[in-house]
Order: structure tokens, then sequence, then C-alpha cells
């Protein structure tokens, strides 16, 4: 199957009109092809009723939970998933190389992304985003929609037929200011990555690595101050020695929200068997997720032939010349966003490459350390969320049991969430 021309109707820029989905675009910055390597072997198993008789009524009654992604109209949809994990972001667009008119992806450590806004400014924009998500969207929607602060809500809201959405900052906007990650807690933001796309100084990222990579003193305070605020500590865009860092300097279990396995698809971004294993002995998690770049190489190679950048970057250089003022151009993106539909030519690898790496992650970290996560991306017979319970039969047919699928749809996250906020479920 290819894909082409994909839409969807999205809730958390405050717009509850038609929104195209992002696609690959985000994706390809980071994606950093090295080789490729090994193949699938099936996951151990862990004890559990074997084969799920009716894997429909399994999926239904299973808490289902994408470890990341934007929470979309579609999914009120009761039956599909049950809990969104919501990354928030600000607006990003290529500067210096983009406007001097280069549209391939920079070398790795050179500026391969910068956010619309600095310091103060991209704290305020968060608040922003915040508020966007809380006032003109969640709140919009009481009965179908409600914000999770702790995973006993998660269950209460389920048990009400509503979509819980837990907030997630996708990279750490703190203005180098620990009480401003305080204040993203109090603001309900229960999941905080270190990075994303663009290092900080005190963290660099898989895709931007600084002159002294992993984590800074001041990097380690704050996952520190993550542990005792009870905010789980995200890596899955940190770079392999901020990785290391982090877990060396957690006390609390950490969670990979989208990540793919290195043996398998050899990105960057993914996790080495060493970093499953470690993540394992944390206590932690990584949610499997649907990239198709991340998870086939294929996909990686044909993204990288195709280049997608071209129409992503015309539209960013068109606002950076229509407006000199960050906020306008801001706002300018959003509106472009909603309208705005990418042409892409790729073909979607087989679901079987998505439970693959299932498969390899239960086998190296064990089953209690895996769940998943779509990025909104999809593979084959994972359009969309509607088709997750494909991903339920998909398990049955692998040899998973009742228990052991139930942990992986959603469980799993719930004991690291707990375990993260220092409670217990």
């Amino acid at each position: 199957m290819r894909i082409s021309e994909k839409s969807g109707s999205e809730v958390d820029m405050g717009n509850v009109g038609s929104m195209e989905r992002r696609g690959f675009l985000k994706q390809s910055l980071s994606a950093v092809a090295l080789s490729v390597a090994g193949g699938c072997t099936p996951g151990e198993r862990s004890g559990g009723s074997a084969g799920a008789v009716d894997p429909d009524r399994l999926h239904r009654d299973a808490i289902v939970i994408d470890t990341y992604g934007s929470l979309y109209l579609e999914d009120f949809q009761k039956g599909h998933v049950d809990a969104i994990v919501h990354g928030i972001g600000v607006e990003e667009i290529f500067r210096s190389d983009a406007r001097e008119g280069i549209i391939d992806p920079p070398a790795v450590g050179k500026n391969i992304c910068e956010n619309l806004f600095d310091g103060p400014d991209v704290v305020k924009r968060v608040l922003q985003r915040v508020d966007e998500i809380l006032q003109q969207s969640v709140r919009q929607h009481p009965d179908s929609v409600e914000l999770a602060l702790r995973s006993s809500d998660l269950k209460r809201i389920v048990r009400a037929g509503k979509i819980a959405v837990i907030l997630m900052l996708n990279a750490g906007w703190i203005a180098n200011d620990l009480a401003v990650l305080r204040m993203y807690h109090r603001m309900g933001i229960r999941v905080f990555a270190l990075t994303h796309i663009a290092a900080f100084e005190w963290v660099d990222s898989s895709g931007e690595l600084n002159s002294k990579s992993g984590l800074s003193d001041f990097g380690r305070e704050v996952v520190r101050e993550c542990n005792r605020i009870g905010m789980l500590v995200d890596v899955s865009h940190a770079s392999d020695q901020a990785f290391w860092d982090t877990i060396r300097s957690s006390s609390r279990p950490v969670i990979a929200t989208h990540s793919g396995c290195r043996a398998l698809c050899r990105v960057q971004r993914n996790l080495t068997d060493e970093m499953l294993r470690a993540l394992a002995g944390n206590g932690g998690v990584v949610g499997i997720f649907t990239v198709p770049s991340y998870l086939d190489t294929k996909a990686l190679n044909d993204m990288m032939e195709t280049r997608f950048l071209p129409d992503y970057t015309d539209r960013d250089l068109r606002l950076a010349q229509r407006h000199s003022d960050p906020w306008e151009i801001a706002a300018a993106m959003r509106n472009t966003l909603d309208s705005h539909s990418y042409v892409e030519e790729i073909d979607l690898p087989p679901i079987d490459a998505f439970l693959d790496h299932i498969d390899h992650a239960v086998k190296v970290a064990g089953i209690d350390h895996v769940a998943v996560s779509s990025d909104n991306e999809p593979v084959e017979d994972l359009e969309d969320r509607s088709k997750w319970p494909n991903l339920t039969q998909g398990l049955v047919k692998r040899g998973y049991g009742d228990g052991d699928i139930r942990k992986i749809l959603g469980e799993n996250f719930l004991r690291v969430w707990d375990q993260a906020a220092g409670t217990s479920m």
C-alpha cells in the first residue's frame, strides 16, 4: 500500500475543524540512517492466559494507551484507544540553512532546527499551547474527553466511556529554570521530554549534538527535579549519551514514549539492545511506535530519496518572508496547517514490521517494559487509531496471552507513570 494525501481533524490547535496531519516530515530531520541489521526474533512471553479467544473483546476490555501522539476528533469514538499522551510542542521553523535556500537536512549537529522563540518567549508559547488544548479543545468536549492527572483519573475517565488525555511537553523548554518545570507540572503536564529535534545547552538530542554530549550538571538537576515532583521523564529524542546520563541520574523509572529498536532499523533515534536492557533495569518502558522510517529500512531509504522537505520548507520560507514577528509566524503556521496537505509517495511497511519491533523489545527488555505509540503515523492495517484493534489481533496471532497483551496495550505505561509519580496502582 502507498500513502498519499493524509488528513485528519485535530483538536489540539484550538480549532475543531479539519486539519491535515504532518505526516513523515517531522521525522525526516532526525532520521539518521546507519545501515541495515538484524531480523525479527519472536519475543519471550511471561505468564498469562495463552491465546485470547476473542481479540476484539480483549481490545475493548483492555485499557489501550497511545504513549505519544495528538488527539484527533475521530478518537472520540470509543473502542479505538482509551488514552493518549498528547505531545505539546511549539511551532518550529527551518532557519539559517532554509533561508539560504538549502532544503536538504543539514548535517547532524549543524542547525538542525531552531524554535521560533527563545528563552521566556518560548515559555509563554508553551503556556498558550496548554491553554489552547485545555480551554478550546478538552473543555469544549466534556462528554468525550477529559484531562488525566494521575492513573486513577485515567481509569475513572475510561470507565465513563471518554478518552483520557495526558499532557506531555515534547521538549525541555524551561528557560534553564527549575521553577518553570514546577509550574508546568502544576498546570497538568505529567510527561516531560528532555529534548526533541534540537539540542538545549544542558542536553543534546539524537538529531543535534552539543560539543560536550549528554546531560550537563543542570541537566542532571532537571532529571532529579522531575523525580522529586513526580514528572515522568521521556528520553525518546535524547542522544545516546544523554540517555545514559539520564538512566544514571534518575531515581525513578523513565520512558521512551516513541522509539523503535535499532537492531532492526539502524536509525539513531531508535534504542540499542543495551539501552533496552538498561531501560528495563531502571524499571522503565519503551513505547514502540508506528513511524515507517524507524521501523523499516526500505521506508527510511524511500523517505530520504524522495525528500519531502521542499514542500514543508517552501511553506516555512513563505511564512518567514511574509511575517517578521515570530508570533505572527506562529499564528500563520497554525492557519496553514489547518488547510495544508502533503502528498507523499511512500510504501507503508506492513503491520508485521511494527510487531517485529514489539517482539524484539519484549525479547530484550521483557514483557513488563514495552508499550505502544503512534506518533500519528501509519503502517498497513494501522492507518489510524480506528484500526488499533488490528494490533491486538496481531499480538494474539504471535502467541501473546491476554495478560501480556494488556500490559503492552496500557498497563505497563500505567505502572511506570505511577512509579514516576511516587504512587501505586
